[in-house]
């Protein structure tokens, strides 16, 4: 989501919205949020839970502390807020005086509020954690980012300049990021001249009669069997609801926008063939936020076939799409937006279907995450160098200099920036000539995984602003049959992405073992004890039973697709899968990562005073105490659920750089 520029025409500055968002922070009155419920209000609950049953508790409303998030399920629960007009409701925040809870915001936000209110001029940890401050506060009806930024930029909303698609600039992750979060899309003039050539090149190879794959053809193994003249319409209709063969739950409303965004930006082009009107109404779908319905798993990395089927349906009136938090058939689906299904011409059957875009927009959102996991990972290192009271030697511009990675530069340079005040910089102030190799080598294989992650970026935004279609339909008047719908460098580099972050993984797994043995030796024999904040042992027996599965994620997911079609197709990327085992590790890493720095307190606060500490991670220290004082009176579940947010989220980073 973006916010609107200052200055912007008719739009308030952000320091009018933030001043405003202070002013209507509410202290709980049984009076006001009667009064809030009775105008419609969204009401938001963030007072502790002794101030909570001291004061009483609010009706309807949601209740996120700075541990748990609990849902009570009335006529005001996001759930039960299905229309569009809701995207705008009033929210109110019940806050106790001078409490600020950093979880709050992540808390929100994964639950599908797009914007938020100042918490008691706390506003900075909203906005560290993806919200900007606005009021009144948007909120998504089934807890999607992107529903909420399609309803507010269809609505003439905060935040609803377009982002333009253009053939002659590329398009980088970011942008398309922006489209699947929420911004609408603007087709640039100059793709009108490309996509007419096309439309021209496909009319003279009908004309003369020339055999072109899918056009006149058969597909696969009918390849080499020509379609009748008079079939031609039809034959287009039938290739989008004969590949229509997806299966399972619905994709995420945000990567479908991302697959529909990239389709579109390859299409203006002009490799595709698709006509103008095609392409304007997959725009105005973005735009008006009809996000057909698409299942999972539907591709093995060889054009996503089935998931590209699922949105051509919708493109010609049939299917379902979601649309202001209804599904609906997709015919009504776009008439409830005033857009009406398109009729394909010659090609456009074959052009909607024949793409990598789900791969690619999920793909940019896994690369997304995967560089703020290496991110996070450098943070939980720092905790536990400064707990261990590590050598800082290895953190040495110069061993960066040597090696002469960038990867490994970046690291260093971040380490350094988290410890930086550290006593530990001070000759002979670590605890050993050399530390483990946990510790040892943490530039050197956070240096790598940055490498993969840049690597699996690149090769997104390569599939990007590609032309991935069969055949390419090339202006100088050929249709090119060819096999650029073959995304093998992107699936290679998440299955790269994947092992590398298997090594950070691991690593922190063996710098646990060495926390866990520092903290039963005399420096802290009692340790852990009742009191004083609990860290179970055992929780390290669960982030090995996380690495496990981790581990078994990390292999190559490309190389088992077995051969289609006749023999045909025998050969496939299965570059979806791939992308799609790259986030379920990441997730995997986070918790592994949420595990450690637990642990790595826990023994900082256990660590005598008089040696100074880095302060990015003293900031970091007590945000995770703070996140965890409630820790003797909940699971040690919802203990790790509340490190993990944070984790998860750039709040650590965030937090740690403020401090510096």
């Amino acid at each position: 989501m973006s916010t609107p520029p200052e200055g912007s025409a008719g739009r308030r500055s952000i320091d009018d919205l933030l001043s405003e968002a202070r002013r209507r922070l509410k202290r709980y009155d049984p009076s006001e949020a009667h009064a809030a419920q009775q105008r419609g209000a969204y009401l938001v609950d963030i007072r502790p839970a002794a101030q909570r049953a001291e004061e009483g508790e609010i009706p309807g409303a949601l209740i996120v502390e700075r541990n748990v998030l609990e849902w009570r399920f009335d006529p005001l629960s996001p759930s039960r807020l299905p229309d569009a007009a809701r995207y705008d409701a009033e929210v109110v925040v019940f806050c106790s005086e001078g409490y600020t809870s950093s979880l709050a915001a992540a808390s929100l936000k994964d639950m599908g509020l797009s914007r938020a209110t100042d918490v008691d001029g706390g506003f900075q940890a909203w906005k560290r954690a993806g919200l900007p401050v606005t009021t009144p506060l948007h909120h998504a009806a089934a807890g999607r980012d992107a529903r909420a930024g399609a309803a507010a930029a269809t609505a003439g909303g905060v935040g609803a300049e377009a982002v333009v698609l253009d053939p002659e600039i590329r398009l980088d992750l970011d942008g398309l990021l922006a489209i699947a979060l929420g911004r609408p899309v603007a087709i640039a003039t100059g793709a009108e001249a490309r996509l007419a050539r096309a439309s021209e090149v496909i009319e003279a190879v009908l004309a003369a009669g020339t055999r072109a794959y899918g056009l006149n053809t058969g597909l696969g193994h009918s390849r080499d069997d020509r379609v009748d003249s008079q079939l031609l319409a039809d034959y287009q209709l039938s290739i989008v609801r004969l590949h229509a063969g997806a299966l399972g739950s619905p994709l995420r409303t945000e990567i479908v926008r991302g697959a529909m965004a990239a389709r579109l930006n390859s299409a203006v082009r002009g490799g595709s063939g698709l006509r103008r009107g095609t392409v304007d109404l997959l725009a105005a779908m973005l735009n008006r936020g009809v996000h057909p319905v698409v299942p999972e798993i539907g591709s093995v990395g060889a054009s996503d076939l089935g998931h590209m089927a699922a949105i051509g349906l919708v493109v010609i009136g049939s299917g379902q799409a979601e649309v202001g938090g209804r599904v609906l058939p997709g015919r009504d689906a776009l008439a409830a937006v005033g857009l009406e299904p398109v009729v394909l011409q010659p090609m456009e059957g074959l052009a909607i279907i024949s793409a990598n875009s789900v791969a690619v927009g999920h793909g940019a959102f896994v690369a997304a995450r995967a560089a703020r996991a290496v991110e996070a990972s450098d943070v939980v290192a720092a905790v536990s160098f400064e707990a261990i009271g590590a050598n800082l030697s290895v953190i040495d511009p110069a061993v960066g200099a040597a090696k002469g990675i960038a990867g490994q530069v970046a690291a260093i340079s971040h380490l350094r920036a988290l410890l930086e005040g550290s006593s530990l910089f001070e000759s002979g102030a670590a605890r050993s000539l050399q530390d483990p190799l946990s510790f040892r080598v943490v530039p050197q294989v956070h240096g790598a995984a940055r490498e993969f992650v840049a690597a699996a970026r690149a090769a997104v935004e390569t599939e990007l602003n590609a032309s991935d279609d069969n055949p390419l339909v090339v202006a100088d008047g050929r249709m090119v049959s060819n096999g650029n719908f073959h995304p093998m460098a992107m699936a290679l580099s998440f299955d790269a992405v994947r092992t590398a972050l298997a090594h950070v993984a691991l690593l922190s797994s063996r710098r646990m073992s060495h926390l866990t043995r520092l903290a039963f030796q005399g420096r802290d024999a009692a340790f852990p004890v009742e009191g004083s904040g609990l860290r179970p042992v055992n929780t390290t027996y669960s982030a090995a039973a996380l690495y496990a599965e981790l581990r078994f994620l990390a292999g190559p997911a490309t190389l088992d697709v077995p051969s289609l079609d006749l023999e045909q197709e025998d050969h496939a990327t299965a570059a979806p899968l791939s992308v799609s085992f790259t986030e379920q590790l990441i997730g995997l890493l986070e918790r592994i990562l949420a595990v450690e720095l637990d642990f790595a307190v826990g023994l900082l606060d256990r660590t005598p005073r008089e040696r100074r500490r880095g302060r990015g991670v003293e900031a970091i220290q007590e945000l995770v105490s703070e996140a965890t004082s409630a820790r003797d009176s909940v699971s040690t579940a919802q203990v790790n659920e509340a490190l993990w947010r944070l984790v998860a989220s750039d709040e650590l980073r965030g937090v740690a750089q403020a401090a510096r």
